[in-house]
């Protein structure tokens, strides 16, 4: 297939990112024709996508499935399924009581009902295969590959709007001859292909996709996919804002819907809320457009749990959204350096509840103080009131996945599985961060290059560091010691670097960077 077949404007750009819009036309010095364009991040993404997928079939083949809680999953499914329980006191499984909101039961019937039919059509093969008394789990193993693949499609979606942002290609890395090699070398470490490329090397994430099963793949999913729906939803123009304030439906209200269908599988997708409701508050034309929003996200939760809620609330509300948990120390990640009576203490629940909070309030303020700047609005909500410009994706993301770390920085613990709940953003996360704060940086070329390999080095070097974390078994004091270390690290970052700009086309970190380095290139 010829790259001229990816010519879609949201992912690509036939100007070098280095260009400015008032740069004089040249003869063209690249090596491509005209008409074809380079590697663009849609080709990037479906390579990345057929490279997983092929990965990910072998593994299902070359390495054994070891049994945690997905059993007891497909038994508290079977249990509100086939059983017709509506007790939630009364639904569990091996390793514990169902302790997840109605959609984890629903998807997991499915899952179950579908593996059952799978097993009919090969039982012969599926009994001599399997693990652990597991009949159909190959079949099951398979259907997580999907939705791996397909929470891997949503974050390249996510990840390819914050590229299209900057009109960042591949054209000035390999087309053009004129520019030394250290010069290449800097715009590919400052484009995005770096941190898409480590999404899918990641041992554990296909562990806990294939291997483990767990139900946090699928929350993920539904975050990931209410995310791209969120960052479409904001470069859109008005995007259903012109409309009377309640007769409107808007992607906005679509992202909700799957926000809240993951909040439904498992409630760890709440740690972004607060990023979400800033976003609501100032990217809808007045509170009742936000209010809308809310009350889809709540009308979604009471129509999963209505068969539950209609006849038992208090079992299920009690359960399925049980805030006070106390978890094994055995499986802790993040805390195991600490003593396990200080573990299950409320002291420590308490006191990381508290750093969460100021931490959301500091994180808050460097947002709104960010916002008046830009938008000249005082209360720095309800922008689109006065200026309906639509919303910067990397503002959006950016956003969202802060919030969601700062809640991963403070949680009472990080199991195994947990991973999957911040693995996909960080790469951008750390991206974003960094070219903000490179596009304010000045001094001579080489001096910018060496100082994105210095960057890009700090990245890598942190998101080994929390793989490398995840993949000690058991956990130890000094695994989890680091684990912290980085997290600490990454948030200092993060609250360093500046907050892009809101406005989709503004002074967005990319263009900026692009801008200011291409004046000092045409000097040489």
């Amino acid at each position: 297939m010829s790259t001229s077949s990816f010519q879609n404007p949201r992912y690509s750009s036939c100007k070098s990112s280095f260009s400015t819009p008032s740069s004089p036309a040249s003869p063209p010095t690249s090596s491509h024709p005209q008409n074809q364009r380079p590697f663009t991040f849609l080709s990037i993404s479906f390579f990345l996508l057929f490279f997983d997928a092929v990965l990910t079939s072998l593994i299902i083949h070359a390495t054994s499935y070891t049994e945690i809680d997905y059993g007891t999953y497909l038994s508290q499914a079977h249990a509100a399924d086939l059983g017709g329980e509506r007790n939630y006191y009364n639904i569990g499984g091996p390793s514990g009581p169902c302790v997840y909101p109605a959609a984890h039961l629903y998807i997991f019937a499915i899952v179950g009902r579908a593996t059952r039919w799978a097993g009919m059509l090969i039982e012969g093969v599926r009994e001599r295969e399997d693990n652990d008394g597991l009949t159909e789990l190959r079949p099951a193993q398979y259907i997580f590959a999907v939705i791996y693949l397909a929470t891997l499609a949503a974050v390249l979606w996510i990840y390819g709007e914050c590229w299209s942002e900057g009109k960042k290609t591949m054209d000035g890395v390999v087309g053009i001859r004129r520019r030394s090699t250290l010069r290449r070398i800097g715009r590919l470490l400052r484009s995005i292909c770096i941190p898409a490329l480590t999404l899918t090397l990641s041992r554990r994430i296909h562990s806990l996709y294939v291997l483990r099963l767990f139900n946090d793949c699928i929350a993920s999913l539904f975050f990931y996919i209410a995310v791209g729906l969120f960052v479409s939803a904001g470069k859109r123009h008005g995007d259903g804002l012109d409309r009377p304030h309640w007769n409107r439906w808007s992607r906005w209200h679509t992202g909700c819907i799957a926000y809240s269908l993951g909040v439904g599988v498992k409630m760890n997708v709440l740690l972004s809320a607060p990023g979400l409701l800033l976003l609501l508050l100032q990217g809808q034309r007045g509170i009742a457009g936000t209010i809308s929003c809310l009350a889809t996200c709540a009308a979604v939760q009471l129509i999963i749990g209505a068969p539950f809620l209609l006849q038992n609330p208090t079992e299920y509300l009690s359960r399925a959204f049980q805030f006070s948990r106390v978890f094994l120390f055995k499986w802790t990640v993040n805390w195991k350096f600490l003593p396990e009576d200080m573990f299950v203490s409320p002291a420590l629940s308490v006191s990381l509840l508290l750093l969460h909070l100021s931490t959301l309030i500091l994180f808050a303020s460097k947002w709104i103080s960010a916002t008046r700047l830009q938008t000249k609005n005082a209360s720095a909500l309800f922008v689109r009131v006065k200026d309906n410009r639509p919303f910067s994706p990397s503002y959006i993301a950016y956003t969202l996945f802060v919030s969601n770390f700062i809640g991963i920085v403070f949680a009472r613990t990080l199991h195994y599985q947990f991973y999957v709940w911040y693995f996909h953003s960080l790469p951008l996360m750390l991206y974003i961060a960094s070219s903000s704060s490179l596009s304010q940086k000045s001094g001579t070329n080489d001096g910018l290059i060496l100082a994105s390999v210095a960057d890009v080095a700090c990245r890598m070097t942190l998101t080994v560091v929390v793989e490398v974390a995840f993949n000690i078994f058991p956990a130890t004091p000094s695994s989890s010691a680091m684990l912290q270390v980085a997290h600490l690290c990454i948030l200092l970052i993060l609250y360093q670097a500046p907050v892009p700009d809101m406005w989709h086309g503004g002074n967005i970190p990319a263009i900026a960077e692009g801008k200011s380095i291409s004046n000092r290139l045409k000097k040489n």
